[in-house]
């Protein structure tokens, strides 16, 4: 039996699927989604492409889902990748002394050899407990090189102390692996390799493999809003840093002008003012420009990338399209000129939940290390668009690959989503390799069939010029359908991108200058004069949702996607020629 794969869109599925009901035919079956295995990390990431495969971690796991793991942070920019830097490495000898107290409740004791310290630790793993319980199976690990990773919470911070045995404790104690059966006393003996950077931490077994690791989940997210308030930057020497700066070393001539014109907009008002700006309110300025300026999706910056030498300038200031690791890459290197010491980190983003399984995908973030004198520790910061990681995993669709799945293949893959990093998939692959998008700024605008037909280009021409000497409520209408068409199909929205152009569409045909540094409330306040009380009712909700979502952490994205088509619909479109009142 042969599988045929698709590369077209969920609609082409669901056309399979009403084909396959009729009489007389038979039905085409997707092969079974790939489930990772392994995944190989090296001493480099590439930043070179990005692909969208679907890949799945599954993990069985019992008390609150971890929503980052992380696994390893890269410290040093080369300009098209990331490397690790040498780091200060402590090696320790652990015994982990295991004994069950009941069900999920543990008692645990660890021996650390080198400092003959004894550190015991009861454990009860729940929805409402510190740790969550994952449980890895087989070969489903993270490695560098020959060393197994141990997955990190996605938020850490302690306090120092003179004391070598500060940072390896309380690491070890947040992180403990612990075998699958345990009897009344069961040990498990162990080499751990703990960065003192906190960059990783490696574990050896021996010739036993790593089954189950108890996570410290507790409340990171209040941990790391706490660590972001506390720290407070000058806007005044943040001013005098960024325009005294220059190119050289990992920054452009192109990335240096961004940042100054970034400075001059967001932080030179705030030194006229004599404030001060938490590094909170710095992310969430930085995290919005990294968001509103690309696109996420597949991408291959090769071209551009070498080009001027740096894959951050390529993707935020030439093609503005890439993946995870190119997001995470940018607001890393916009902190770090800022003076904010950040990494770009390698791990695990949760998904949902199938069975008693958690799904996790790969991704990519940033990491931010809180300047508070005696702590150490760090922060997860997420760039990428929200959704983005959720809707390429969760898609439902099989790998996109060319060829078939044939019968009798090799049970087992290896694809690089990301350059130099493998992932053995369990599955069906033919290619080695995922497709991607080669960059073209041209073809990939109009596509290359337009630049081989002249009749097709002077159509283009002839519109564009129709369009351009229209009114302005056919303009207004041609940019509701286009926004609508966006928010109607697309799976992973950019909504701060999309709701500015939605009010520059309203301002543009109200006939109002439109100013841009007012927030999206502050513009709904200037033109509500003009609005009806049910439209601005509609907009003052949307308004008051779209906040929740971009400042609240709240996941109402379906809520939010109906708000915008029902503002777009009455406003945009139906009100261009007053089918409905503003």
């Amino acid at each position: 039996m042969t599988y045929v794969v698709s590369v077209g869109t969920p609609p082409f599925m669901l056309g399979l699927e009403l084909i396959s009901n009729l009489p007389g035919t038979q039905a085409v079956r997707p092969p079974p989604e790939p489930q990772v295995a392994s995944i190989n990390l090296s001493n480099e990431l590439g930043l070179t492409y990005g692909t969208n495969t679907s890949l799945k971690v599954m993990l069985k796991y019992r008390g609150r889902p971890i929503r980052y793991i992380k696994f390893l942070t890269y410290d040093r920019y080369e300009g098209l990748s990331w490397c690790l830097s040498l780091g200060n490495l402590t090696v320790l000898h652990v015994n982990y002394n295991v004994t069950r107290m009941g069900e999920y409740n543990y008692l645990i004791t660890i021996y650390f050899k080198e400092y003959n310290l004894r550190v015991t630790k009861e454990v009860h793993v729940s929805n409402e407990s510190d740790y969550t319980l994952l449980e890895y199976g087989g070969d489903k690990v993270f490695r560098l090189g020959n060393l197994t990773l141990l997955p990190m919470p996605p938020v850490m911070a302690f306090g120092t102390s003179p004391l070598e045995s500060t940072i390896p404790v309380n690491v070890l104690t947040s992180v403990i692996p612990i075998p699958k059966a345990i009897n009344a006393h069961t040990q498990l003996n162990a080499t751990v390799y703990v960065d003192r950077g906190l960059r990783y931490v490696g574990i050896d077994l021996g010739n036993k493999s790593l089954e189950r690791v108890l996570v410290k989940s507790s409340s990171y997210e209040q941990l790391s809003s706490i660590l972001l308030n506390f720290s407070v930057i000058d806007s005044c020497n943040l001013v005098l840093k960024v325009m005294s700066s220059r190119e050289g070393g990992a920054y452009s001539r192109e990335f240096v002008g961004l940042m100054k014109n970034l400075t001059l907009k967001y932080f030179l008002p705030m030194c006229t003012y004599g404030g001060s700006i938490h590094l909170s309110k710095l992310v969430d300025i930085l995290t919005m420009e990294v968001r509103t300026r690309a696109e996420y999706g597949p991408v291959n910056l090769s071209a551009q990338g070498s080009k001027y030498g740096d894959a951050v300038t390529a993707f935020l200031i030439h093609v503005r399209k890439g993946m995870c690791i190119h997001y995470a890459s940018a607001l890393t290197l916009m902190l770090r000129f800022l003076g904010v010491n950040s990494s770009m980190t390698v791990g695990l983003y949760y998904v949902g939940v199938k069975e008693d399984k958690a799904i996790y995908g790969l991704h990519a973030w940033t990491e931010v290390n809180p300047d508070i004198p005696g702590v150490i520790g760090y922060i997860n910061v997420d760039p990428s668009p929200s959704g983005a990681v959720a809707t390429t995993i969760m898609s439902g669709e099989p790998p996109r690959v060319r060829g078939t799945f044939a019968e009798g293949a090799s049970p087992s893959s290896i694809i690089e989503p990301f350059p130099h990093v493998a992932v053995r998939v369990r599955g069906r692959l033919l290619e080695r390799f995922p497709r991607f998008e080669v960059y073209d700024p041209l073809s990939s605008y109009l596509g290359e069939t337009f630049f081989n037909n002249i009749t097709s280009i002077t159509i283009i021409l002839a519109v564009a010029v129709f369009v351009l000497t229209m009114s302005r409520r056919f303009i207004t209408l041609i940019r509701g359908l286009a926004i609508y068409f966006v928010v109607a199909t697309d799976r992973t929205i950019n909504y701060p991108k999309l709701i500015r152009k939605a009010i520059t569409a309203l301002y543009y045909f109200l006939n109002v200058d439109f100013r841009e540094y007012l927030t999206f409330r502050e513009a709904v306040d200037v033109v509500s004069s003009y609005m009806s009380s049910e439209t601005l009712t509609t907009l003052n909700r949307l308004v008051s949702v779209y906040e929740g979502w971009r400042y609240g952490g709240r996941e109402n994205d379906s809520e939010l996607r109906y708000l915008m088509r029902k503002f777009v619909a009455k406003v945009l479109i139906a009100g261009a020629f007053k089918w409905s009142p503003l």
